[in-house]
């Protein structure tokens, strides 16, 4: 399972893949709406063994009211597609209709067409036609056990059809990552780490888990922090003063998040050679 990480500022990004060194899992993503003059980190994301995502933005862009143009997309994968290891579809939200007429548009040049939550299923079973890697959407901001009824219905689809690369767009919630088989997913969990300042951890049960020092008395953070790899020997009150530190959080929390990833393939691996 690849994990592309998405909303990271460009020291951050170079942060990431020079702290981590290359991963056969690891990825970023970066957006058409925002990130079009982005493409020098492209280069250097691949040239250090990370994949590249290349997302249309429609998302953020109909959040600002300020729609993706076609041709633009178009023209900008003509020129630039050759950048990406994958490349989604300009998805119309809301409108599964326009959405199957871009990805027709485009399908020259490779892209992955985009199923949303709350689309009939109906317009599911032309892109499983395809035959074609795809990408399900929509579902940032859903609740938990909604959103995984949803998927378990969708999946349940997709799986009479045979077998698909599938890549969910914002799915990093570990029950989600566990339960399905992704191909590939984004995450922007270590960019708000970082931001708010928590702090990233094994739980228990060995799934990453994020912790927020608020009401942590020192000695009771300092020994939290003991238990976290990055952090050892830090001192608790200087924790979050610098963007050094909040940058430190970051790396820590997309290096969990792959080390994660990999496990999953590895125990659906296992799971495959004993069946």
């Amino acid at each position: 399972m690849i994990v592309y990480f998405a909303a990271l500022h460009v020291h951050a990004l170079r942060r990431v893949i020079e702290t981590l060194g290359p991963q056969p899992n690891g990825g970023v993503l970066l957006s058409f709406f925002g990130d079009s003059e982005r493409l020098a980190d492209a280069v250097f994301a691949r040239q250090h063994g990370w994949k590249v995502f290349l997302d249309s933005g429609a998302f953020s862009a109909m959040r600002r009211k300020k729609p993706v143009n076609l041709a633009d997309y178009a023209a900008f994968l003509r020129d630039h597609g050759n950048l990406f290891d994958r490349r989604a579809s300009l998805d119309v939200i809301g409108n599964p209709i326009a959405s199957a007429a871009n990805f027709k548009k485009l399908q020259k040049f490779d892209v992955l067409p985009v199923f949303h939550v709350g689309s009939p299923t109906k317009f599911l079973d032309p892109i499983l036609a395809e035959n074609v890697p795809f990408a399900l959407g929509g579902m940032v901001g859903i609740k938990g056990h909604e959103l995984l009824a949803w998927q378990a219905r969708t999946w349940r689809a997709i799986e009479k059809h045979g077998t698909h690369a599938v890549h969910g767009f914002g799915v990093t919630g570990t029950r989600t990552l566990a339960a399905f088989p992704w191909d590939s997913c984004d995450s922007t969990t270590p960019t708000a780490v970082g931001n708010r300042g928590l702090i990233p951890r094994w739980s228990k049960s060995g799934t990453p888990s994020f912790m927020n020092p608020a009401g942590f008395t020192k000695g009771a953070l300092a020994r939290q922090l003991h238990v976290t790899r990055a952090f050892r020997g830090a001192h608790p009150g200087a924790m979050f003063e610098t963007d050094a530190h909040r940058s430190q959080l970051l790396v820590e929390t997309a290096r969990m998040i792959l080390t994660f990833a990999a496990r999953i393939d590895a125990h659906r691996a296992a799971q495959r050679r004993s069946a």
